[in-house]
């Protein structure tokens, strides 16, 4: 066993709410495709009992970590290297594998790791609950349980299975591969009573289990442009072409205005520019792109919520007495990098929030 060792190991803290235990991080093994793209901080995906979760990296190992370590009275955990989570067996202790990275651009860099221990010891919360919130909104994702009809069950014989049997398989034959959430809203049964037909029917061999992802509620939006390829010179013969298709004619006229609109601005534009197609039928830009008279493509969107917004750089109000003489004593240890803690007393509107300002400028 010591022969097949990984040569990575990891610590993750997983998505996952444990009440007896809410702080735990467990050890997974690196596989070897992993070895090279895998980093401390790292979202990814861990069989976690019979489910798959996802979970951050706290720490690489480039050996077993020393708790792990073969004792006299503790032998090497085993590696679990075939079966998928759904099958795991809790009574024979295994180190499992790391399934995927979850998200290849999303990493919590060091600095805010340490920041998420500190907050998970300082203010005794889960440590899932402190890296949560160093995560992109939007990027958490979940497993769903999913069933599907195996091959045995699509040539099965429906009319030899019990009623709610044949109802699952049927329902299952004609959807495909569904989670057993739709399965539990379109049959209407008990959540209990599905789970058994289920149970019965893998025993079977008439369906599968399996996980399914949700989709990650932040996704990269993309804008479609437009590229002309018809010069100015030609545009008027082009235009010419399309006498019988107005609304062709109409959204290349005004593609070619965006376009001459936007060379101009980007003086050192490199051949006609990319311009925003929005406002105009798709069915219209395919049959332009047709006849050869511009390209589509697409470029992701940077969404920045200041986007054209005219900020003007704010004047601090002035101090009152009582506000610059607590200043004083809460900066004094900010200069000299020590740490303080000061309670302010004060009704709404007093002039707390500005002390605060103050402090962290």
């Amino acid at each position: 066993m010591t022969d097949r060792a990984p040569e990575l190991f990891a610590d993750i803290a997983v998505r996952v709410a444990l009440f007896r235990n809410p702080n735990a991080v467990y050890t997974y093994y690196v596989p070897s495709s992993l070895n090279s793209t895998i980093e401390e901080g790292a979202l990814v995906w861990v069989p976690f009992g019979r489910q798959r979760v996802q979970g951050i990296v706290m720490a690489l190992y480039d050996s077993l970590p020393p708790h792990l370590r073969p004792t006299p009275d503790q032998p090497m955990p085993a590696r679990d290297e075939q079966r998928p989570a759904s099958e795991f067996d809790p009574n024979a202790p295994t180190i499992r594998p790391i399934d995927e990275i979850s998200e290849a651009d999303i990493s919590i860099p060091p600095h805010l790791l340490r920041l998420a221990r500190w907050m998970h010891g300082y203010y005794r919360v889960p440590l899932w609950d402190a890296l949560e919130l160093l995560l992109p909104p939007g990027s958490e994702q979940q497993s769903l349980a999913t069933w599907r009809a195996t091959s045995q069950g699509m040539s099965v014989e429906l009319g030899t299975l019990p009623a709610a049997e044949r109802g699952v398989l049927y329902y299952l034959r004609r959807q495909g591969e569904v989670s057993e959430e739709t399965l539990h809203d379109a049959l209407h049964g008990s959540p209990s009573e599905l789970r058994r037909v289920c149970r019965t029917l893998k025993e079977r061999g008439l369906v599968a289990r399996g996980v399914a992802l949700t989709r990650p509620k932040a996704r990269t939006q993309y804008a479609r442009m437009a590229r002309l390829l018809v010069s100015p010179n030609a545009l008027d013969d082009a235009l010419a072409t399309l006498i019988r298709a107005p609304k062709q004619a109409a959204t290349l006229s005004a593609l070619a205005e965006r376009s001459r609109e936007q060379a101009d601005a980007e003086s050192e534009q490199d051949g006609p520019p990319l311009i925003p197609t929005q406002g105009f039928p798709l069915a219209t830009l395919r049959e332009l792109v047709a006849r050869n008279y511009i390209e589509l493509s697409s470029r992701e969107i940077v969404r920045n919520p200041l986007d054209g917004a005219a900020i003007q750089p704010d004047v601090p109000p002035e101090l009152s007495p009582l506000q610059a003489r607590v200043l004083g004593p809460i900066t004094e240890p900010i200069k000299h990098g020590q740490h303080g803690v000061f309670l302010l007393h004060g009704v709404t509107g007093s002039g707390k929030t500005e002390l605060y300002l103050r402090a962290i400028a």
